[in-house]
């Protein structure tokens, strides 16, 4: 019966098998560095690829949820800024009106200089009708675009090439054996009636 690792022991090894995969060891060439067979090895990759994907699973789901948080917030923002944008604007304007006094000397005799001396002030009120600043609303509508494609709501775009073909070339040589698996698992879900 072979001896039960401890979970720090469990995790040095599989820190050092994920390195080993890394740096493009095979299978069968990392059990018979660390003394593992060659299933061992796959069978503990699997579960760190797995755990990995799971991790970017919750790593993506909470930066859509912040990201679709912060879009509700900017959006809220940018209608209070239309709605603002949308009351009637008041001006005050003030003017004064002022009487010349002439300066005098301590005798009384006039210098020839005046002074001004304000006498009334006249003030009106404007008020002035607005339609709105349209950059809200481009604002509002950019961020529904941004919510629409973070939620995955948008109707998937549709490619044409230069002939006007629709369609997506892809060179499928290309791809690692986890894509293809994944276009493959697309297609396979596609009704072909």
């Amino acid at each position: 019966m072979a001896n039960k690792l401890s979970n720090t022991e469990r995790l040095a090894r599989e820190l050092e098998i994920a390195k080993l995969a890394r740096m493009g060891l095979t299978m069968k060439q990392i059990g018979h560095q660390l003394g593992l067979t060659e299933s061992s090895i796959s069978k503990i990759l699997s579960g760190l690829r797995e755990e990995w994907k799971q991790q970017i699973n919750r790593d993506i789901g909470e930066l859509q949820a912040r990201q679709a948080a912060e879009i509700v917030d900017l959006k809220v923002k940018s209608m209070k800024g239309w709605d603002k944008s949308l009351e009637a604007r008041t001006k005050k304007h003030s003017k004064t009106k002022g009487k010349k006094i002439p300066l005098t000397d301590k005798n009384g005799k006039a210098t020839g200089e005046n002074m001004a001396v304000p006498s009334d002030t006249e003030q009106s009120l404007t008020i002035e009708e607005t339609n709105g600043d349209p950059r809200f609303l481009i604002v509002y509508t950019k961020l529904m675009e941004r919510e629409a494609n973070l939620l995955g709501i948008d109707a998937p775009k549709r490619i044409v090439d230069e002939t006007g073909k629709v369609g997506l070339k892809i060179d499928l040589s290309k791809l690692s054996d986890e894509q293809l698996e994944a276009i493959a698992s697309a297609i396979d879900g596609v009704d072909r009636n």
